[in-house]
C-alpha cells in the first residue's frame, strides 16, 4: 500500500496468535468461518484455510460488480487481461480516501461501494484470472501488491491493479540473490506508464497473499488511532486487537519476506523503488505517452487526463481559450464556494470538472436568463445543471495542465477539489476537449427550463 509505514526489520517480541486473526478473518472474508487453532502449526495449511473462505467473499466482489472472469471467443489472454484491469479502475474511480483500508470483500462491498487497496485488488485480479483457467500468483514489490499470471509457457506477467499497468517478468534464475523467495525482474512494460518504479517483483502463491492482509492490519489500526475517519470505521467494524503483532504475518507465515527484509539488494531495491516514485510523480508530464499492449490502445484525450490526474502532482483548469500563461482573475461564481468573488488562477483536482468548465459558456458573457453549475457528489461524478437556453452555446474547448501543486491554496472545505495560485501558472500541456469528452469520462448534463 503506497501509504502504509516501514515495515520494521525484526519481528515484534509478541508472536502472532490464531486468536489474533481468527475473530477479525471471519469478520471480513466474506465466506464461510475459519477456525485456525487447529491449523496453527501447519502454516501452509493455515493460509489455505483462509484463502478457501476468503475465496468466497471474492466471488462474491466479482459477480456484484461484473468483473471479467470468462474469455469471450477468440480472446487472448492480453486483451482480457486489460478489459479485467480496465473494469477494476472504473469500479475504483472516485473512491479516494477509501482505498486504502477497502481491504476485504465484506469492507469493500458494505462500507466502500467495491473500493480496494492494491493488495485485495490483486487478489480479486488473480481470482478473475484462475476462473478464466489462467494459473495466477501474488508479486509483493516494494511497497505494493498485484497479481502475476502465468500468461504463456515461460511468460509471466505482473498485472499492477492500483496503476492500470502490465509488466513482462523474467524469472530471477541466480537463487543466491534471493534465497527464500521466487523473483520476478521487469524486463519489459507491456501496458501503462512509459516507466515503472520496480526491478524486482517477489512472486508468491495466492493464498500467501492472506499473510500480507494481516499484515496491513497493523498500519490501519495505527491510522485509525489518529482519528482517520474511515480507518477508524473500518478498525471498530473489525475489533482489532490493540496489541496483536498483525504487521509481524509475512514475516511469520512466509519465511522467505522475513530474510528478504535484510537483503542488500532488497533493501537498495526498496531505496530506489522510493526515489523512482517521486521522480515519476513530480515529472510524469515530460513523458505523456503510453505503452502498449496489442492492437495498439490509442492515446485518447481521457486516458491521457486520466493518467494525469492518477498521477497526483498536477491541477487542471478548463477554460473556453487556450492560454499558455494564465493571470489571476476575479472569480465570478454565484455558489457557496470559500474563493467566491476573489483572485487568483483557480484550478481542480478533478479533470472532469476542468472538461466541465472548458465546455461551458463563459459566466461574463451570460445573458438574462443563463445559467450554468456543476455539481459533484462524493464519488467523482460531476453534473453540469444548465439552462436551456445556455444548452447551445456549449462547445469545445482546452483543459490546462498546472504544476506547483504545493503553492495552491486548498478551499478550505471538506471535500472540495478546488484550489487557488495567487500568482500567473504556465500551462505544462493543454488538451483540446468536447462534449464527447465530458460524456466519456462520465459527466452528465441536467438541463432545466
Amino acid at each position: 500500500m503506497p501509504n502504509e509505514k516501514p515495515e520494521s526489520l525484526e519481528l515484534t517480541n509478541k508472536e502472532l496468535q490464531s486468536q489474533d486473526i481468527e475473530l477479525v478473518w471471519n469478520r471480513l472474508s466474506g465466506g464461510s468461518e475459519v477456525k485456525l487453532a487447529a491449523t496453527w502449526d501447519n502454516k501452509e495449511k493455515t493460509l489455505g484455510e483462509m484463502w478457501e473462505s476468503f475465496r468466497q467473499g471474492i466471488d462474491n466482489y466479482i459477480e456484484k460488480f461484473d468483473v471479467p472472469a470468462d474469455l469471450e471467443p477468440n480472446e487472448t489472454v492480453g486483451k482480457f487481461a486489460v478489459r479485467v484491469l480496465e473494469k477494476m479502475r472504473e469500479i475504483n474511480k472516485g473512491k479516494g480516501e477509501l482505498r486504502s483500508w477497502a481491504e476485504n470483500p465484506t469492507v469493500s462491498m458494505e462500507m466502500a461501494d467495491g473500493a480496494f487497496n492494491c493488495i485485495f485488488g490483486g487478489q480479486i485480479v488473480a481470482r478473475a484470472m484462475e476462473r478464466a483457467g489462467f494459473e495466477a500468483f501474488m508479486g509483493l514489490p516494494a511497497r505494493h501488491g498485484g497479481t502475476v499470471i502465468k500468461a504463456s509457457e515461460d511468460d509471466y506477467w505482473f498485472l499492477d491493479v492500483s496503476n492500470t499497468e502490465i509488466l513482462k517478468l523474467e524469472p530471477v534464475e541466480d537463487s543466491s540473490l534471493f534465497p527464500g523467495i521466487h523473483m520476478g525482474h521487469v524486463a519489459e512494460i507491456l501496458y501503462g506508464r512509459s516507466r515503472t518504479s520496480y526491478e524486482y517483483i517477489p512472486i508468491v502463491a495466492v493464498e500467501q497473499s492472506t499473510a500480507a492482509t494481516i499484515n496491513n492490519f497493523g498500519s490501519l489500526r495505527d491510522i485509525a488511532s489518529k482519528k482517520e475517519a474511515f480507518a477508524r470505521q473500518v478498525a471498530d467494524f473489525l475489533k482489532l486487537s490493540e496489541d496483536a503483532p498483525y504487521n509481524s504475518a509475512k514475516a511469520f507465515f512466509i519465511p522467505g519476506m522475513q530474510e528478504l527484509r535484510h537483503n542488500p539488494l532488497w533493501i537498495e531495491e526498496t531505496k530506489k523503488v522510493r526515489e523512482k516514485q517521486e521522480e515519476i510523480r513530480t515529472t510524469y508530464l515530460e513523458g505523456v505517452d503510453k505503452i502498449t499492449l496489442e492492437n495498439r490502445f490509442e492515446n485518447d484525450t481521457c486516458e491521457i487526463l486520466r493518467e494525469i490526474e492518477q498521477n497526483g502532482a498536477y491541477l487542471f483548469h478548463g477554460s473556453r481559450e487556450r492560454i499558455d500563461v494564465l493571470e489571476p482573475r476575479q472569480a465570478k461564481d454565484n455558489s457557496n464556494s470559500a474563493f467566491k468573488n476573489s483572485l487568483g488562477v483557480f484550478a481542480n483536482t478533478s479533470a472532469l470538472r476542468a472538461i466541465a468548465s472548458a465546455i461551458m459558456p463563459n459566466r461574463t458573457k451570460l445573458t438574462k436568463g443563463d445559467y450554468w453549475g456543476t455539481i459533484e457528489d462524493n464519488q467523482g461524478n460531476v453534473t453540469v445543471k444548465c439552462s436551456n437556453s445556455v444548452r447551445e452555446k456549449i462547445g469545445d474547448g482546452f483543459v490546462h495542465v498546472l504544476g506547483n501543486k504545493n503553492q495552491a491554496l486548498q478551499e478550505p472545505i471538506t471535500g472540495s477539489t478546488q484550489y487557488r495560485y495567487d500568482t500567473q501558472q504556465e500551462s505544462k500541456l493543454v488538451v483540446p476537449v468536447t462534449v464527447k469528452d465530458f460524456e466519456k469520462k462520465g459527466g452528465r448534463f441536467e438541463i432545466t427550463a
